[in-house]
């Protein structure tokens, strides 16, 4: 193997990996990486009514990580639910790795609910550790990088390891994924020929770490379909990773605007801030580098100077100690409340009186969506991916990312002129409507329907 490139070697390797971890015992000599897996496909066919493989579709198998109720997790929980009325005699079973929270009681009554298997989640008890150790001696991105890269990567090998035999006792005849491990679930669908949808809610190249990137790209190349949320993701994914065009389109994520309307009217217990004549800020992100929170807080203390104001930010993750740092040393940790994630923003949606993204990067951020739905004001960073595809021109003012002069300019001029902030509401309240439940399911039936016979287009399709 010496005279072959790095990229063949860790092929080689990943495959033998994938060998071990995926197939113990007498089917260890099984090639993963081939085009089909015969003896495990007849297996399979033999335990499985004829149907679903004539094209009717009797059960769906949905597979994601977690259900923590972040933008991706509740696309699909609406998606799920608008699927669950219009299709109630098809059998849908929703697979986890990580058992669900709050939101397990808006899981659909007819859908089922099962685990990968019965081992911790690996950001909890395998990782745990490792980043608490890179955490004290390493710099932040650095530390950041190699924890989450060994998280996916075990996560990946899990996947791999485990969903053979979870979709033998399950037996559907079309797998779903979202979110984290749709490479693996696409690399053993394909070995068990099941047909395959992936759902890619991230920019693989931001939200994927190390080795796991391009074990990432290989596994959804071998999907029956593959389903961007965004135009530009889609051409990423067409051009840049190699997926074929044929098996790529665009599809919006939904809003369940009648469900949000009956959010909004819940009650919020934050009492804070006790200044009812200030305008309230409202950031819903992660805290991690790619949401831009540090630019937000500079550019906040600018708009400070200007008039008061408070800023209010919700969510979780690695850099709360940071910001909470920066904060004091700006000098504004009085006008900034930093809240954990809540399970249901809109109450604080309704109590807001604008709203504010510095994301860095972002793929059709769902709270975006939410925020112009509930009528709010936006201002947003003009990120590289979808600022423009989750925003119209009258519904938003975007500026550079990371200049934190042109957001503080924005969001003054948004707060000093209360008749732009209605008319930016009400454009958004009329952009959002676009992206309704009813819209997405009909993609999805569609898309559907095409995989189990009909024939696709050459070029991506925006099914939006």
């Amino acid at each position: 193997m010496e005279n072959l490139s790095t990229k063949r070697k860790l092929a080689y390797l990943s495959t033998a990996i994938c060998k071990l971890l995926c197939f113990p015992g007498q089917e260890r000599g099984v090639k993963v990486s081939g085009k089909m897996v015969q003896p495990m496909r007849q297996q399979l066919l033999a335990s499985c009514p004829a149907s679903g493989r004539q094209g009717l579709i009797q059960h769906e198998v949905h597979f994601c990580y977690n259900l923590a109720g972040y933008g991706a997790d509740r696309s699909m929980l609406t998606l799920l639910q608008g699927l669950a009325k219009h299709e109630p005699q098809v059998r849908r079973t929703l697979l986890l790795v990580k058992r669900p929270g709050a939101m397990r009681a808006e899981l659909p009554t007819n859908l089922g609910l099962e685990m990968l298997d019965d081992e911790p989640a690996p950001d909890e008890e395998h990782t745990g550790w490792i980043w608490r150790l890179l955490a004290r001696g390493l710099p932040f991105r650095l530390s950041h990088w190699l924890w989450m890269a060994n998280w996916q990567l075990r996560l990946h090998y899990r996947v791999l390891r485990k969903m053979p035999h979870r979709l033998r006792e399950l037996c559907p005849d079309l797998v779903v994924s979202h979110t984290y491990g749709a490479g693996a679930t696409a690399i053993v669908c394909q070995a068990m020929g099941i047909p395959c949808i992936v759902y890619i809610h991230g920019w693989l190249r931001r939200h994927t770490y190390g080795p796991y990137r391009w074990l990432t790209v290989r596994g959804i190349r071998r999907a029956s379909h593959v389903v961007a949320i965004s135009r530009v993701l889609a051409d990423d994914l067409i051009g840049n990773q190699g997926v074929p065009a044929e098996r790529v389109s665009v599809q919006y994520g939904s809003l369940d605007l009648e469900d949000l309307k009956a959010r909004l009217e819940g009650q919020d217990s934050l009492d804070w801030p006790s200044d009812s004549t200030a305008p309230l800020l409202l950031n819903l992100a992660r805290y991690y580098p790619e949401k831009g929170l540090d630019v937000l807080l500079e550019a906040f203390a600018l708009l400070l100077r200007q008039r008061p104001a408070y800023l209010l930010l919700c969510g979780d993750g690695p850099e709360l100690p940071r910001l909470r740092a920066q904060a004091v040393c700006l000098g504004i940790s009085q006008q900034v409340k930093f809240l954990s994630w809540v399970a249901d923003p809109f109450p604080l949606l309704k109590r807001a009186g604008l709203f504010v993204l510095a994301s860095r990067w972002e793929v059709l951020s769902r709270s975006l969506l939410e925020a112009q739905a509930a009528g709010l004001a936006v201002v947003s960073t003009d990120h590289p991916l979808s600022a423009r595809e989750a925003v119209s021109e009258s519904s938003a003012i975007l500026v550079p990312v990371d200049d934190p002069v042109a957001l503080a300019g924005a969001m003054a001029r948004v707060l000093n002129n209360p008749a732009l902030a209605a008319r930016m509401g009400t454009a958004g309240k009329k952009y959002a409507a676009r992206f309704s439940p009813q819209r997405q399911i009909a993609a999805y039936l569609g898309l559907r329907q095409r995989l189990s016979g009909e024939s696709g287009k050459t070029t991506p399709q925006v099914l939006d």
